[in-house]
């Protein structure tokens, strides 16, 4: 796995900037649309990676996470 390879000093600096890029307001904690919002990137970012996979297959049609490849993947 990737994250193996790296130090927890690299691991922690790379949550850190996700993290900053999703409190949005700089609160400190990641409030509820800043949480959709982060949510909507991550399911986008795993549709794209399944659109042209066997896995989109066996998505149920009218799931959340196939909406998301539909969308990444027109």
């Amino acid at each position: 796995m990737e994250l193996e390879l790296q130090s927890k000093d690299e691991i922690g600096t790379l949550y850190d900037v996700l993290f900053s890029k999703f409190d949005v307001d700089r609160s400190g904690t990641i409030d509820l649309e800043e949480f959709r919002a982060l949510m909507k990137e991550i399911m986008l970012a795993k549709a794209r990676g399944i659109g042209s996979s066997p896995v989109s297959i066996i998505l149920q049609g009218d799931s959340l996470l196939m909406r998301a490849v539909q969308r990444a993947n027109p």
